[in-house]
């Protein structure tokens, strides 16, 4: 059989009808809350060991794809790539203290504004839809916990009820305003947080309004309880680099995980247990269950005080999460294991240890500031993408997102045993996914009979875990797609057919884009500095290629790259003056119907070449192939050579070096590279 492809389907609103293929077999499956969970189980019956039943993959990644589009999508992940290009801006790398005291007010910020909310939805329902639009500091702390969609199910759960989980993330809100329009949305938000907020907490916030020599963190010594002032090199040290800090009071050395476990015995003993993090959620399918008798009958058993107090009374000083295991949870649960209601609760200390074991503070069942920082580091590999490969660039990223996502959802069902990790792209989407809980939980929970955590975890023993991962992620991958796992079959074309809707990509990504040095880099709230072209409206029309209608001008304002002084002025962006072609190298264009276009209307970034019903049939071929032709127009500045599997040997061994928009095959030959 040959590879799945999945065409990148544009949102229905109806329910659509899908045939589940399984030999010769074609069984109709009407779309409902239960069409993933019976393709599931069609791909899993046809299983023979390790052997698929490629036909029934298909049309579980067919299903899936149809199923998520609407959360999912090219609007979506668009949207996702302003937010994060945002908060990328959003950091000081040359000042860890500084950093920290940024992101610990941002936390504190995050929760004030978590709590307004929660008590703004219960008089106004209707906010769970439209809620007001946070500071760009607050809103990357609730993506960032977002992202972790167990612990933050248990945590708006726990802290707040259930409607907290129902509130929609304003994604395209926010990268609508990010982008310069929805000025009256970012208006409510800041109304919203005036009269909510304290005083002393205004709406905009970004590091460099921070001074981090005026803040410090108070933690209590787990040994005498005396309360530690810390300035922020200092709390970085133990909260983030796991060093240990001498008390003031007792001379005690102290890390933060002694700090994590005190903080859990107290509050193991003096909160009733129903409310402890990792306990509201189901111990095997990982929904919220609040009110089910079952569990909390378990939970009663396992944190019955007098026992806890008994056990804790014999752990040392200064105890480790290994002293709980072993003196406080293996006994208790060899006494109660027989009998728990549930079975699945025999491993419920592990889910409340994981829910505390690296929090010091605040009432969250994870540390979000070490989760930011983890995400920080995603936030820059998408806005290098954006800043160093252009708007091409994360069209394509996008693409193979939408393409492969579903495929790598459907290995949940094909690989259950398997450690999934995910490509760049891939891991694009499927936190895209995860910015709609709900909607997740269901699609995952139909997929996989349990929600399906993402763990970004970064100690040793995790990135060690991701590296074999991948490794096994190749095999696996061939074995069922017959496609390389880093090399896919994705034709950047398909996601072409479907528009943008909502963000055009120039438009949504120009800020971020500029390469001529035009403006900052700083984030103020929502609206992010950055390049003086901001208004779209005065680049005419005629800046636009007439086939997909996206702009031509590469940035908009890369005015320091060198063009051909042949290019006529009129084929010049109107407002910096750069060649309107994304690919800059048909000298002879001047507009899409002169003859000269032909050649460049097929490189055109929006075309994505494939999409042979729009493209000339000559410029086409020269496109796709990397004909010598088109290494002498690029002279270095191609972005558009696509499609590695159709390069032409001679042109490729030229232009291939040069292209900016080659993923597969870039070859740094000295030559080439300058």
């Amino acid at each position: 059989m040959s590879p799945v492809s999945v065409a990148v389907a544009a949102p229905s609103s109806t329910a659509s009808v899908v045939v589940a293929k399984t030999g010769t077999k074609s069984t109709p499956i009407q779309g409902g809350k239960d069409a993933l969970a019976a393709h599931a189980a069609i791909v899993k019956g046809a299983q023979d060991g390790d052997k698929v039943d490629k036909d029934a993959v298909e049309t579980l990644v067919t299903a899936i794809g149809e199923r998520t589009a609407a959360v999912v999508s090219r609007d979506t992940v668009l949207a996702h790539t302003v937010l994060l290009a945002a908060f990328h801006q959003l950091r000081d790398d040359t000042n860890e203290a500084k950093n920290l005291a940024f992101l610990c007010t941002s936390e504190a910020r995050y929760l004030a504004f978590m709590r307004a909310l929660a008590k703004a939805v219960v008089m106004d329902a209707s906010l769970t839809e439209n809620p007001p639009l946070p500071p760009l500091d607050v809103a990357m702390f609730w993506h960032s916990h977002m992202l972790s969609p167990i612990r933050f199910a248990d945590d708006m759960q726990r802290c707040f009820g259930d409607q907290m989980l129902n509130v929609d993330f304003p994604l395209l809100r926010m990268a609508k305003v990010i982008s310069g329009s929805n000025k009256d949305d970012l208006e409510a938000g800041r109304v919203f947080w005036a009269a909510h907020m304290p005083a002393s907490m205004p709406y905009d916030l970004t590091p460099a309004l921070v001074d981090e020599t005026k803040i410090t963190a108070q933690v209590k010594c787990p040994t005498c309880q005396a309360e530690q002032s810390m300035n922020m090199a200092e709390y970085a040290a133990l909260r983030l680099h796991a060093k240990e800090h001498m008390c003031a009071s007792c001379a005690c050395e102290f890390m933060a995980e002694h700090v994590a476990v005190d903080r859990f015995l107290k509050l193991a003993l003096d909160t009733p247990a129903v409310f402890l993090a990792g306990t509201q959620l189901h111990p095997l399918t990982q929904l919220p269950v609040p009110n089910d008798r079952a569990n909390i009958t378990d939970i009663a058993a396992l944190f019955a005080k007098d026992e806890w107090a008994k056990r804790v009374a014999k752990l040392p000083f200064l105890a480790t999460w290994s002293d709980v295991k072993s003196i406080v949870f293996a006994p208790i649960v060899a006494a109660k294991r027989d009998a728990l209601i549930l079975p699945g609760n025999r491993f419920r200390f592990g889910m409340v240890l994981r829910a505390h074991q690296d929090v010091t503070t605040g009432p969250w069942s994870m540390d979000l500031v070490r989760a930011v920082r983890r995400q920080q580091r995603f936030s820059s590999k998408i806005a290098m993408q954006l800043q160093h490969g252009g708007v091409h660039n994360i069209y394509h990223v996008h693409t193979e997102a939408l393409v492969q996502y579903p495929k790598f959802l459907a290995m949940l069902v094909i690989k259950p045993r398997t450690s999934l990790v995910p490509t760049m792209a891939i891991d694009l989407a499927w936190h895209t996914h995860q910015l709609f809980p709900v909607t997740y939980a269901k699609h995952t929970m139909a997929l996989a009979g349990r929600v399906v955590n993402h763990d970004d975890s970064d100690d040793a023993i995790s990135e060690a875990l991701i590296a074999e991962g991948a490794k096994v992620m190749i095999e696996v991958w061939m074995e069922v797609y017959d496609e390389d796992y880093f090399a896919p079959n994705v034709s950047y074309a398909t996601g072409g057919k479907h528009n943008v809707d909502t963000l055009d990509y120039h438009d949504a990504t120009h800020t971020f884009t500029c390469g001529a040095g035009h403006g900052s880099t700083a984030a103020t709230g929502m609206s992010v500095a950055g390049c003086s072209h901001s208004d779209a409206a005065v680049e005419d029309a005629a800046a636009r290629c007439s086939v997909c209608g996206i702009s031509r001008c590469f940035t908009r304002c890369s005015a320091a790259e060198a063009h051909d002084a042949a290019e006529d002025a009129t084929a010049r962006c109107s407002v910096c003056g750069v060649s309107r072609c994304f690919t800059r190298c048909s000298a002879s264009a001047t507009t899409d119907d002169a003859p000269g276009m032909a050649s460049c209307r097929s490189r055109c970034i929006g075309c994505f070449v494939a999409a042979d019903t729009m493209d000339d049939a000559a410029g086409d071929a020269q496109c796709r192939n990397r004909c010598s032709d088109c290494a002498v127009l690029c002279s270095g500045r191609c972005g558009s050579c696509f499609v590695a599997a159709k390069n032409g040997a001679a042109g490729m061994a030229s232009c291939r070096s040069r292209c900016i928009g080659c993923f597969a095959a870039a070859k740094d030959d000295s030559a080439g590279l300058a």
